[in-house]
């Protein structure tokens, strides 16, 4: 090389050979000259190429300019070849090609390079273009023609069409009948092999062409393999050469297709192609054509295929086809034009077999069109989320251990169907193979025509299965393989031994170059042997085969291949079509480079993580849908029967024996007790630190209270850990078994269980439900003030409200304001539409004068009109001068009329027109208005009348005259007739009559006309004399001017006096003032009288004038006044519009208030507060009136109270706790008795004794079933182990509660749900997401409705299933800590409680100069020292405070843990601090510290700004979906500080260049811990009412100079008022907690007075409670004793912290004790009692049937019975004999004895095996016990059934379930028999039976089991 002035470098790509092919097909020489590093500009640029032996002509080349720093690369450089010399060449030669490259004719740079020039037969190897080997193919020359005329003659010997068609017939048995023809011609030739250079791949050769062969019978196997080649292209085929290590063959495709490129290097890219059910490729042996060689076709196929097998000498293939498409045509040789046809004559004439074979290629037998993928369900979604997609699972990667047992390569597809029927195999060692002690053996795939397959073959004729090991070797692999599937069984019930058919070889795309193996058909199997010495047998274990789903789901999701088709596995007629399978993967795998389908069979124990999970899900589908929750969740919606609605049942009143609470609860922790106690599946909410382990053992404990099998399931250990470490302290430890890993330990089941069978069982001395009854008093005692306190009134306030109202206002008690209101029915709409009226009528009152004084306030217009003015005016003006006339009438009247008399002046006017009418003397009217006159007038008028009437009769009768005769003689003479005797009588009447007759009109004949005479005559004598009283002097007088002549004018006098009395009526009426004096004077005076009817005139105009101006005024007042009103008249429309809102003010009910208003009682300036402060004072003053509770509330009494509640309750918890130990205690068996030895108990304690030996754990649990949930009726298990040790059914469980359920994804959860009846599903959504380490993170699109949401919780809250929601925050001791979380991500709905010092900030954050070093070690070493740096002063600072580190990555992890041992290391002690104590230092990152908690928290952000100080937007896990969800957990880990080291700050993240998050999160989260402000928009906002009594008493605090903040806290509690310590004013001195609204909306006592007072008591406050009642009374007091408070806690030098009592910390057991073994013993076996029965001296066999002795008889059988009732006939008559002295019955004395029994009063007799006699008095259903057997040695006969019943059933208690036989034997021993019989077997089974009719147990494979 010569480089002169050289300023650049030169590259030339060129071919290390050349010849006439690459001028043939323009292949250039030189490919490129790459010019680079030009250091300067160069122009007139020529660049020259020459050959030494003029291979071409020299070529130039001209460039403008080269210029600097760009690079210049010239291609195809077309040189001038020569070639005659390069057609004509035989030998090889070398060349030398120079290349100059020059400037202006100035030499720059100049290379040489040697170039092998090759005769146009050679071939220059495949180093540089390959493809040219297609060029030697000459499917064009003459010879070719010639050999293809032999072949159809033999096609026509075979009696086969003497035609090539190619591919026209469709059919690749006829193509091969072709190529058969073919290669039966060419071996007719008989070529004699030439062996091939050995550097033929590097070097090439010479090829000898079609005419050589042909003319010199040689060839190696690339001439015979580009004649065959040649001959098949000529036919119409296309032909591929396979290239091996020093080998090559050809192969022909069978139906017209090519590979994708014209050199291929995959082998399996042909191997598949060739394989059984593709077919697409033929491949066959050259070398067997040649002379010597007597191979079928066939043969040759078998070795080709056999060659291609061997994958490691594979180099490549050509698909000629393909190679002619691009261009690679045949080379233009020339030759003989005619060769002498003698050889191939002769040779056909050589006595070759020339049958072609027939090869069964059925095209149509395997279709291997892909069928309609089975539906996808939910259960097959879930399927596929729980397999292993990684490497380590042996479904996709293969690894030969002790555990994979490679078989010898059969015919796979005879294997499956041998399987399938049934049969059984021997398994059979290697004999030529040595002990190797190692077992990774593998073997290549052998050709069916290799003799070992041969071997193999041969063998499975015999049931025999071949493998590659030594005998003892193969021993150790079967016996681990059986081992493992028995152990797998017996712990996880199933198998993992299977018979892996066919194996894919596969390539991963990041390790190309390492094949994997991975099983494709799946052949449950069991390995068994008779013995030790003999043969290990496989046999199918009768279960279907099955595809491997793993890896089909691999596949789907890393290549993107849909082989869903083949979950339902294509059938023949012995089972599965193995060969269809094949072909159909073989298929779809085509185009995978390297990818091949291997037709070999191991046998291995398959298993991954859970394998266990997911064999639940595919062989149970039908069992797991029976849980509503699951089939819930696969139909995509609640179930009927799971749809709940919530209710709305007050907690407060709820019975406190309603749950079994043994740790106290909050509100909404109660809530999800009650819940689950309804039997009803919820989720439940539990945001991190409200109290989530304690809900679930509350949870549990109430389960367990209610009989309540119960599941608890967490994913992590920590989680189950944390609620067991609970239930422990409240004493369930033992009532619990902790199974969370499937590879628990036998022995800690076994002592977990022991232990449950030592708890002591105990005696309460305390009555439960009275206790319960008590507290529920206390609670109601207390909760009466505060719902009173609180009660809504019908308004919408409450009496708290109206204190507010009144205490904020300074509102005294005004009597004036106390008004007769029915507040009851003053609603909220009555109340607003008051306000609604209040505001514009309140603003009009404040714009006009004094209501009461305005001087239009006798105007009551409500209408505007604006005639209004004029009209009222006017009517002023008439009335006035009406009232003048009117005034001056009156005047000259002198009417002295009342006010209203214009009212009246229809009876004004009748009253003067009759005065004016009046003629009576005005002494009449003087006697008149006299009252005493009066009477005397009406007596004189009526003895008047009498006199009057009596002298008109006399007069009548007997005339004037009679009147002045004296009468009295002739009346005595009258009066002495009556006496006489008869003549005189006659006479004297006689001269009576005669006198009488001398006046009477009319003769008097009879005495009675002579009696009546005298009866007038002396009746008006009387009259006359009565009326000539002095009394009546006066009368008489006025009555004078009514006498005419003798007589008065009586009918004139009353019609005056009527007229005077009408007129004193209306007078009266009219309220007319000295009425009396005005008629005299009117009647005396005629001018007077005479003026009337124009006074009448006058005051009915004026009251015309009144009734104008009366319709603008509400009444007429004076003049002045109505002259005010015309003055004023300017204001009339604000006077209208005041009386038109006055109006609308009455309609709504206000009239009280407008009458305080017009009253002046009330601030027309203030008529809406007034309005509200008058109905405050009423509803306060009504409230207390009414109310005993709220009247006589004393604080002291109340915080006693209170005291006495908290006491109660927390003795109350420790006796539920107790009594819950006690109930779970008793319902284990007694181990007082023996337990039988088959009962469960026996099982179990046989198990204990020699630790579990032969039994697994979940046979153990199979087998004590019954006794299990007794001892253990809380399992906490992972989701693996409960599939592993339950099978599925719902029965197992009652409930199962999963934890932290948003980190559990769906498909793991399944199992668990199916085996219980109800679920709570607890967890947080807005917390970590499932993670695994196995799974894909890859989404099936194609079905994305049916695929999982990331957890159970995602997905049951999906389907809306009925959410609680845990409330309260306890972990963080102050609220800054917890606050980012809930104002971002929670939505400020978290109640969290404020600390004392809640003014200062607990979340600080750290700058550090430092970056991150990205892509290099990805971490942040500044950060990591500063966090180390911290924790070092920490442990020697602040030991007693727990410490955790939480980093954004795993790296800056990883280098902080390095860091802190090298401090550990360095300081050893401070090792022992951080690590010993009860809650070591931990460092994590966010993936991984969910569920962890510490005091102190430091963060090390880690990312930030890179050396350069850029900051890339990429933060790790949280740029994840969910990332957000990250780093809310790992910002709620703090219990009392968090501090944040970073250096990078929240305004360095830049969120337009990210849309994630959890990006956007952590922005927001470190400007909240640098600035110490939440960047959000909502708050919660403190009380938004404008009068509340907090307010009102901070008020007074202030102005009492104590400075207070009102309102504490960030959430939705608040501590109602802060006083600010004068000493430290970042906190609090003093938090005053008022029962106001904060106090009332705690919903109940428990959290009012107990939680809440202890929680801010923990946080540092002190509190001081104030009652608002207490305060309106004692408000003054109040404030001095805050005072004292305040200065007492001032002065104290230390202020001691509060002890709160944790109710969850064991206590003594002071509510129940042990009972001692002794005194548990059989509580239904009593002894036997044995009547008292004296015999007779007498007795004998003859006296017994004495009927004296009768009675004596029936005594002693009734005193046996009523003693020893029940008792059998046998037995009974038995003791009569003994009594007696018989020696044995008789049916006669069988019968004497029955007759007499009937006649025995109050004897019942029931009849069952035999008759048994009961005292009338005790009911069989009575009988509860049975009796002891040892004495009395009673037959099984002579026992009642009754007491075998109770014994059965005690047994039965005791022992939970047995097998038949052994509660027979069992029951036999109860009664003293020491073996069975029939006897007994019959008796007993009956009563066995008779239990199980009744329900009492349940039988179960011939085993008696207890039903709860």
């Amino acid at each position: 090389m010569i480089e002169t002035n050289a300023c650049f470098q030169v590259a030339i790509e060129k071919a290390s050979h050349f010849n006439y092919s690459f001028c043939f097909h323009s292949l250039s020489l030189v490919e490129k000259i790459k010019i680079t590093a030009v250091t300067r500009d160069i122009e007139h640029i020529k660049i020259e190429m020459t050959s030494e032996i003029g291979l071409f002509s020299p070529y130039a080349f001209y460039m403008d300019k080269f210029s600097e720093g760009i690079p210049v690369t010239l291609e195809n450089l077309a040189f001038d070849y020569n070639i005659p010399y390069i057609r004509n060449l035989v030998e090889k030669d070398m060349d030398t090609i120079t290349c100059t490259i020059s400037s202006k004719n100035e030499i720059l740079h100049q290379q040489k390079f040697a170039v092998k020039v090759l005769p146009m037969d050679y071939f220059g190897g495949l180093s540089k273009y390959p493809e040219l080997l297609a060029s030697y193919v000459l499917p064009n020359h003459h010879i070719i023609y010639t050999i293809k005329a032999e072949a159809v003659k033999i096609l026509e010997k075979n009696r086969l069409k003497p035609a090539f068609l190619g591919y026209q017939s469709n059919n690749k048995e006829r193509v091969l009948q072709e190529v058969t023809a073919i290669y039966q011609a060419i071996l007719n030739i008989n070529i004699t092999y030439s062996a091939m250079p050995p550097s033929f791949e590097t070097e090439g050769q010479r090829i000898r062409l079609v005419d050589q062969i042909y003319e010199t019978k040689f060839g190696n196997c690339i001439d015979i393999s580009l004649l065959f080649a040649a001959c098949l292209e000529a036919i119409d085929l296309n032909p591929i050469l396979i290239v091996t290590h020093g080998h090559a063959f050809i192969g022909v495709w069978l139906s017209d297709q090519r590979l994708e490129t014209v050199i291929n290097y995959d082998q399996a890219a042909i191997s598949k192609r060739i394989a059984h059910g593709i077919d697409d490729i033929a491949l066959i042996e050259s070398t067997h054509l040649c002379r010597g060689n007597a191979y079928t076709m066939r043969e040759a196929m078998n070795n080709a295929e056999t060659q291609l097998l061997h994958a490691n000498n594979f180099i490549l293939s050509l698909d000629i086809k393909h190679a002619r498409s691009h261009g690679i045509l045949p080379l233009p040789f020339t030759g003989k034009e005619e060769l002498d046809n003698a050889g191939i004559k002769n040779s056909s004439s050589l006595p070759k077999q020339q049958a072609i074979d027939h090869f069964t290629l059925d095209d149509n037998k395997l279709d291997l069109a892909l069928s309609d993928a089975k539906e996808l369900t939910k259960q097959k979604i879930w399927e596929r989320k729980l397999l292993d997609l990684s490497l380590r699972n042996n479904l996709l990667n293969l690894r030969f251990t002790k555990s994979m047992l490679q078989i010898v390569d059969l015919k796979i597809d005879h294997l499956e169907d041998h399987l399938s029927n049934g049969k059984s195999l021997s398994i059979h060692p290697n004999n030529n193979q040595q002990l190797l002690r190692r077992y990774n053996l593998y073997s290549a795939p052998l050709h069916f025509s290799e003799p070992l397959f041969k071997l193999a073959d041969d063998a499975f004729r015999y049931n025999r299965l071949l493998t590659h090991y030594h005998q003892d070797d193969l021993d150790i692999i079967l016996t681990h393989l059986y081992r493992n599937a028995k152990l797998a069984e017996e712990e996880n019930g199933k198998s993992t031994l299977y018979l892996g058919v066919g194996l894919l070889k596969w390539f991963e795309p990041k390790t190309k170059q390492q094949a994997r193996l991975a099983p494709i058909l799946l052949i449950p199997v069991e390995l068994s042997r008779r013995s030790v010495n003999t043969k290990f047998t496989l046999r199918s274990r009768e279960e279907e085969a099955m595809i491997n789903i793993t890896l089909l789901e691999y596949l789907k999701q890393e290549f993107k291949l849909n082989l869903s088709t083949l979950e339902t596995l294509p059938m023949d007629e012995s089972g599965v079509d193995v060969q269809k399978v094949l072909a159909i993967l073989r298929k779809s795998i085509l185009n995978l480079e390297g990818w091949d389908i291997l037709e070999q069979v191991v046998l291995g124990n398959f298993s991954f993580n859970k394998l266990i999970l997911w064999q639940d899900l595919s062989r149970y589908a039908e069992e797991i849908e029976k849980s509503k929750i699951v089939k819930s969740l696969i139909d995509g919606r609640l179930s009927e029967m799971l749809d709940i609605s919530g209710d709305s049942e007050n907690l407060e009143l709820m019975p406190s024996s309603r749950l079994t609470l043994p740790i106290p609860t909050d509100n909404s922790q109660l809530e999800a007790v009650r819940h689950s106690n309804a039997n009803k599946s919820f989720v439940l909410h539990g945001p991190p630190g409200t109290g989530k382990s304690q809900t679930i053992t509350n949870i549990i404990a109430d389960a367990l209270a209610n009989d309540k099998k119960v599941l608890f399931v967490a994913a992590k250990k920590a989680a189950l850990d944390v609620v067991h470490r609970r239930l422990e302290k409240i004493g369930l430890g033992s009532f619990c078994l902790e199974l969370h890993s499937n590879k628990s330990k036998k022995s800690d089941v076994l002592r977990q269980l022991e232990q449950s069978l030592e708890t002591p069982k105990y005696q309460s001395h305390i009555d439960f439900q009275e206790e319960a009854q008590r507290i529920d008093q206390r609670k109601a005692a207390l909760s009466r003030y505060v719902d009173a306190l609180h009660q809504p009134f019908a308004v919408g306030w409450s009496l708290y409200d109206s204190v507010s109202y009144l205490d904020s206002n300074h509102i005294a008690i005004n009597t004036a304001w106390l008004l007769p209101l029915q507040l009851d029915v003053i609603d909220k709409k009555t109340w607003n539409d008051w306000q609604d009226w209040a505001i514009p009528f309140g603003q009009l009152t404040a714009n006009l004068p004094a209501i009461d004084t305005h001087p239009l306030r006798l105007i009551p217009l409500k209408d505007q009109n604006f005639a209004h003015k004029n009209q009222i005016e006017k009517s002023i003006d008439d009335y006035v001068q009406a009232s003048i006339h009117v005034t001056k009438a009156q005047s000259d009247l002198q009417l002295n009329l009342s006010d209203n008399w214009i009212v009246n002046k229809a009876s004004l006017c009748s009253l003067l027109e009759k005065t004016a009418h009046f003629q009576a003397h005005q002494t009449l009217v003087n006697v008149h208005f006299d009252p005493r006159q009066k009477n005397l007038l009406d007596h004189w008028i009526e003895l008047q009348t009498q006199k009057q009437a009596l002298k008109e009769v006399l007069t009548t009768g007997f005339g004037n005259r009679i009147f002045t005769t004296d009468c009295n003689p002739i009346e005595s003479v009258w009066n002495q007739s009556k006496h006489s005797w008869f003549l005189f009588k006659w006479l004297k009447q006689r001269k009576v009559k005669n006198f009488l007759n001398g006046f009477a009109t009319n003769k008097i004949n009879s005495e009675q006309q002579v009696d009546q005479f005298f009866n007038q005559k002396n009746s008006f004598d009387l009259f006359t004399k009565n009326l000539s009283e002095p009394q009546f002097n006066t009368i008489n007088e006025a009555t004078s001017y009514y006498l005419v002549g003798n007589q008065f004018d009586l009918n004139t006098l009353l019609q005056n006096l009527n007229e005077l009395e009408e007129l004193n009526r209306l007078a009266q009426y009219l309220k007319f003032e000295n009425f009396q004096s005005w008629l005299t004077n009117i009647l005396t005076a005629v001018d007077l009288k005479l003026r009337i009817p124009a006074t009448i005139l006058t005051l009915l105009q004026y009251a015309d004038k009144h009734q104008e101006i009366s319709t603008f005024l509400t009444y007429i007042p004076d003049v002045e006044e109505l002259n005010q009103i015309k003055l004023h008249l300017d204001s009339l429309e604000d006077w209208i519009r005041y009386n038109y809102y006055k109006d609308q003010g009455i309609k709504l009910g206000l009239s009280w208030l407008i009458d305080l208003l017009e009253s002046n009682k009330i601030d027309k300036n203030e008529l809406s507060r007034d309005m509200e402060s008058v109905l405050h004072l009423n509803y306060f003053i009504k409230s207390l009136d009414q109310s005993t509770i709220l009247n006589g509330f004393d604080a002291a009494v109340y915080e006693a109270q209170i005291v006495q509640y908290k006491a109660l309750y927390q003795e109350f918890t420790r006796l539920v706790r107790d009594q819950l130990i006690l109930e779970l205690s008793n319902k284990i068996p007694s181990l007082s008795q023996e337990a039988v030895h088959s009962s469960e108990i026996g099982i179990l304690q046989r198990a204990i004794r020699n630790r579990g030996r032969g039994v697994s754990i979940r046979r153990l649990f199979d087998q004590i079933s019954t006794l299990l949930p007794r001892l253990k009726p809380c399992m906490l298990m992972s989701p693996i182990s409960v599939a592993q040790y339950f099978d599925v059914n719902t029965d197992h469980f009652d409930l199962v509660i999963f934890d932290e359920a948003s980190q559990l994804p769906t498909s793991e959860a399944i199992s668990a749900l199916a085996r219980a009846k109800q679920a709570i599903i607890v967890g947080d959504p807005k917390q970590m997401p499932p993670t695994s380490f196995f799974a894909s993170n890859k989404v099936d699109e194609d079905n994305l409705e049916l695929e999982d949401l990331e957890s159970i919780l995602d997905d049951t809250l999906a389907l809306s299933i009925p959410s609680k929601y845990l409330l309260r925050h306890y972990r963080s001791k102050h609220e800054s800590l917890i606050s980012f979380s809930n104002s971002n991500f929670y939505e400020n709905k978290l109640l969290t409680f404020p600390s004392h010092d809640d003014q200062d900030r607990k979340v600080s954050y750290q700058f550090i100069n430092g970056h991150y070093d990205k892509g290099k070690t990805r971490t942040n070493q500044n950060e990591a020292e500063a966090v180390i740096q911290y924790i070092k002063h920490h442990l020697e600072h602040h030991p007693h405070r727990s410490l955790g580190v939480v980093t954004f990555s795993q790296t800056q992890q990883n280098l902080i843990e390095d860091l802190l041992q090298l401090l550990f290391s360095e300081y050893p002690t401070l090792e022992e601090t951080a690590l010993q104590g009860e809650e070591p230092i931990f460092i994590k990152n966010l993936e991984n510290v969910q569920g962890d908690e510490r005091d102190f928290i430091l963060f090390s952000i880690g990312y930030g700004p890179d050396e350069e100080g850029k900051v890339s937007m990429n933060f790790g896990p949280l740029n994840r979906e969910g990332g957000w969800r990250r780093l809310n957990v790992a910002v709620t880990r703090a219990r009392y500080q968090m501090r944040v080291f970073s250096s990078l700050k929240g305004d360095q993240i830049d969120l337009s260049r990210t849309s994630s998050a959890g990006v956007q999160g952590l922005k927001a989260f470190l400007n909240f811990a640098e600035r110490g402000i939440l960047q959000t928009t909502e708050t919660v906002a403190p009380d938004k009412e404008k009068h509340t009594l907090i307010q009102s008493i901070a008020g007074h605090l202030d102005r009492n100079g104590i400075k207070v903040k009102t309102n504490i806290g960030t959430s939705g509690y608040r501590v109602d008022i802060g006083i600010v310590d004068p000493m430290h004013t970042q906190q609090y001195i003093l938090g005053i907690l008022v029962d106001g609204k904060n106090y009332f909306n705690t919903k109940t006592t428990n959290d009012r007075e107990l939680l809440i007072p202890e929680v801010l008591q923990s946080l540092g406050w002190n509190i001081y409670r104030i009652w608002t009642l207490d305060w309106i009374k004692n408000r003054e007091k109040i404030l001095a004793d805050i005072q004292v408070v305040m200065q007492r806690i001032m002065n104290d030098a230390k202020i001691q912290e509060p002890i709160i009592i944790d109710a969850s910390q064991p206590q003594p057991k002071a509510n129940i004790s042990v009972i001692s073994d002794d005194a548990i013993v059989s509580s239904k076996m009593k002894p036997y009692l044995s009547a008292n029965v004296s015999s007779m001296a007498t007795a004998s066999a003859e006296s017994i049937y004495d009927a004296t002795h009768r009675a004596t008889l029936s005594n002693q059988i009734l005193k046996i019975i009523r003693t020893e009732s029940p008792i059998g006939q046998n037995h009974l008559f038995r003791k009569v004999l003994r009594l007696w002295e018989l020696p044995r019955s008789s049916g006669k004395l069988t019968q004497y004895l029955s007759e007499l029994i009937k006649k025995l009063p109050d004897i019942r007799e029931e009849i069952s095996h035999q008759s048994f006699y009961w005292d009338q008095g005790q009911l069989a259903t009575d009988l509860t016990h049975y009796r002891d057997n040892s004495l009395e040695k009673r037959a099984i006969e002579d026992i009642a059934p009754q007491e075998i019943e109770i014994a059965l059933i005690e047994i039965m208690d005791t022992n939970l379930s047995l097998l038949r036989e052994d509660l027979v034997r069992a029951a036999a021993r109860a009664f003293g028999f020491s073996k069975t019989g029939a006897q007994i077997d019959i008796i007993v089974n009956n009563s066995i039976d008779k239990l199980l009719q009744q329900a009492y147990w349940k039988s179960i494979n011939g085993r008696i089991v207890l039903i709860d």
